[in-house]
């Protein structure tokens, strides 16, 4: 005979199989009840001892299941959250520290033009500025040809290099600032709901 086994508190089916006529009592493990018939925990649940198939759109909400922890609810037929406050403080963290470091990489627009800001690039404009300086130390011509995020190569000047790496410096500040007042209402927040709330909004 087929038989599904299930957990008697939640009516969650945990595992299905057949056994022989006179030996369903057997198949069920610890802490475990198993009733014959033919189910899956996706498709059916146990309620009152009985194998009950779920409706297409309990079936559809189901296969929903969220990225965070959660349980499935077979009295109110939806996930519900079983995240600590204290894990979802450090996923928020997480997703806001993800987006603060992809828009530190974005391309940097500074008065003398639009630079891009991935580690290579500011490794390159930093390497460019120094040799100017150096040859400019030296009464050498030290005007530097530079590729803009455009792909436009322009001249600048010594000056002119120093002002884009410190307005890009201070873009990038700004944001790491921005992360810091939000991680500061994420260990202040007294709740989930406050916690999902926040949002990076630069």
């Amino acid at each position: 005979m087929n038989y599904v086994e299930y957990d008697p508190v939640s009516g969650e089916i945990t595992r299905s199989g057949n056994c022989q006529d006179g030996m369903l009592a057997l198949q069920a493990n610890e802490g475990r009840a198993v009733v014959e018939g033919v189910g899956t925990a996706s498709t059916h649940c146990i309620v009152s001892g009985i194998l009950v198939p779920y409706s297409e759109d309990e079936i559809a909400a189901k296969s929903l299941r969220p990225t965070t922890s959660a349980s499935w609810s077979n009295e109110t037929m939806a996930w519900v959250s079983t995240e600590s406050i204290e894990d979802c403080r450090d996923r928020r963290w997480q997703e806001i520290k993800t987006q603060r470091n992809f828009d530190i990489v974005q391309p940097k627009v500074t008065s003398v033009g639009t630079f891009d800001a991935k580690p290579d690039d500011i490794v390159n404009l930093n390497t460019v500025l120094a040799l100017a300086r150096i040859a400019d130390s030296r009464s050498l011509p030290s005007d530097s040809n530079y590729t803009l995020a455009n792909n436009v190569r322009s001249t600048f000047t010594i000056s002119q290099l120093e002002t884009a790496a410190l307005e890009m410096g201070a873009q990038v500040q700004a944001l790491y600032d921005a992360a810091d007042v939000l991680r500061e209402q994420i260990d202040n927040a007294s709740s989930i709901e406050e916690v999902e709330a926040i949002e990076w909004a630069n």
